[in-house]
């Protein structure tokens, strides 16, 4: 049986690209903000060091955790908890993210981190608790 929670975090790669985008972004800041005539230059770098900032922050914020009665999600520095008896089923195509339909007829998506959560481990913890109706003992220590 799995032990729970499972944690999905965004992949170290996607974090050293983004860091990479700010490192050249500030790189650009500093060289350009001194020459003359390049403001507009200097304040597109500005704008981007901004955005990758954010975008690293999120990275290292953004998560997905398949707990023992509920599916957590930290994306777009929001958090959203769904207890599992709301989710109906998991889709999981290729080239979309994974998505779960809801009791109340809505859809999902969760956020593309990388290396996961697959559709089929969603699924697999989602029909554990479908299966058992609760989860057993050991799940719960």
């Amino acid at each position: 049986m799995a032990e729970y929670p499972i944690t999905f975090r965004t992949s170290w790669w996607i974090l050293a690209i983004v860091g990479a985008g700010l490192a050249i972004s500030v790189a650009g800041v500093v060289l350009f903000s001194n020459r003359p005539g390049e403001s507009i230059v200097t304040v597109a770098f500005i704008g981007l060091s901004g955005l990758f900032a954010v975008g690293l922050v999120e990275g290292f914020v953004a998560r997905v955790v398949l707990g023992v009665d509920s599916l957590r999600i930290v994306s777009n520095f929001r958090e959203n908890q769904i207890p599992r008896g709301e989710i109906i089923r998991v889709v999981g195509e290729k080239g979309v993210p994974v998505a779960v339909e809801l009791r109340s007829g809505g859809w999902l998506k969760l956020p593309t981190l990388g290396t996961g959560p697959h559709a089929n481990t969603v699924r697999a913890w989602l029909r554990n608790y479908q299966r058992s109706g609760e989860l057993s003992v050991e799940a719960r220590t």
